[in-house]
């Protein structure tokens, strides 16, 4: 884990600075008091935010969650650099830079910085959406900055659980396919930080199997074919005896996504999820160990993020293999030469092998009925 100061200042402009500009240059905002950024690429998306940019925040201002892992040792030997030892008070007094669309912050941003402690006068908004003069102008001037970044380790020999279910030894540190990633340590720092805050008086009552299908119904992409009678499957596939116990949410984005709170508590709670790939899986970062991720899972090489979740924090992984309806006439990449390959994970509609589905679902509540009921806010 490496945490990058400087005690000069910093000129952010996403395009370079030095290029002729005609007309009127903008003035840049100067920030004196030390500043946490959290700008980073697709920052503003809601898997990337919760996954990439909050563990940043987080080890920033210090939050090193008392758990004997390798990577916890590894943060807690270096823990001073990301707190006070320049003498800048960060965990009480650093703003915080946050990417947004323009001027607009997206509502999950400020909750989630909310729930972590961060209120909104320590919020510097960075837009990463503007004209083309004033993106190419230092638009914000920085007299300490603090970025906290992870490189890959040469070491990492941990098996990694690939899209098609099966499991290969860890992917080199040079390989494209893990520096997409966010270490495991980060990742754990997110469940640490974020799950007391999610404790909830009534979290011992109700059924003792929670499982959450997450549903892509308002998403351009990615809309299973037929989902009522998918869903309508799994409810008729419990196991007998489990019926009175097993309690199946419907996560949806439609008409809009829950409040965030009220997602992370649901995800919590949770002993089975199961979903599309994309990014209601993300919550799962907040499941407690040995919890059963079912993804419906895409063949391109690059997705292995909740594969890699689901190692990283503990829990339980299934992939189910997908392929895209042949009828669907969207979602193709045009190439060179007038030919065009259906990427799945820009298709519009997919097809589930609902009998792969249903193993792994049946065989997830068995485990679950045996492992017991997940309370929310216990820290793992």
């Amino acid at each position: 884990m490496a945490v990058d100061h400087s005690s000069s200042a910093v000129c952010l402009c996403p395009m370079d600075c030095n290029e002729p500009l005609e007309g009127h240059v903008l003035q840049p905002t100067c920030v004196e008091q030390p500043a946490v950024v959290l700008v980073q690429l697709f920052a503003v998306g809601y898997y990337h935010f919760l996954l990439e940019v909050l563990p940043r925040l987080l080890i920033a201002l210090g939050y090193i969650p008392s758990a004997t892992t390798e990577w916890a040792a590894h943060a807690r030997e270096n823990s001073s650099e990301s707190t006070d030892t320049y003498g800048l008070g960060i965990r009480d007094n650093a703003v915080v830079v946050v990417p947004t669309d323009g001027t607009h912050m997206h509502r999950f941003m400020s909750d989630l910085l909310d729930i972590v402690g961060i209120t909104s006068d320590r919020i510097v908004p960075y837009s990463i959406l503007q004209d083309r003069q004033a993106a190419r102008t230092c638009r914000l001037t920085l007299q300490h900055a603090v970025y906290v970044d992870w490189v890959p380790r040469a070491d990492n020999t941990d098996s990694l659980p690939t899209p098609g279910g099966a499991h290969v030894q860890g992917t080199p540190p040079s390989d494209p396919a893990a520096t997409h990633l966010p270490a495991p340590y980060a990742l754990h720092v997110v469940r640490h930080a974020l799950r007391p805050a999610l404790a909830s008086e009534d979290a011992g009552s109700g059924p003792s199997v929670v499982a959450v299908w997450v549903q892509r119904r308002a998403a351009p992409t990615r809309r299973v074919v037929g989902e009522d009678g998918v869903i309508a499957r799994l409810q008729a596939s419990i196991p007998r005896h489990l019926r009175s116990t097993v309690e199946l949410h419907v996560f949806s984005d439609s008409p809009r996504s829950p409040p965030v709170a009220d997602a992370l508590a649901l995800f919590s709670r949770a002993s089975v999820v199961l979903g599309m790939h994309g990014a209601g899986l993300a919550n799962a970062v907040v499941c407690a160990p040995n919890t059963t991720l079912i993804e419906l899972a895409l063949p391109e090489p690059h997705a292995t993020y909740y594969a890699h979740l689901a190692r990283a924090n503990g829990l339980r992984y299934h992939a189910v293999p997908l392929r895209p309806d042949p009828n669907n006439t969207s979602g193709g990449r045009a190439h060179p030469g007038g030919t065009t390959t259906r990427a799945l994970y820009a298709s519009r509609d997919v097809i589930v092998p609902v009998p792969a589905l249903v193993a792994a679902w049946r065989e997830a509540l068995r485990f679950a009925d045996r492992w017991g009921p997940r309370p929310s806010g216990a820290t793992p």
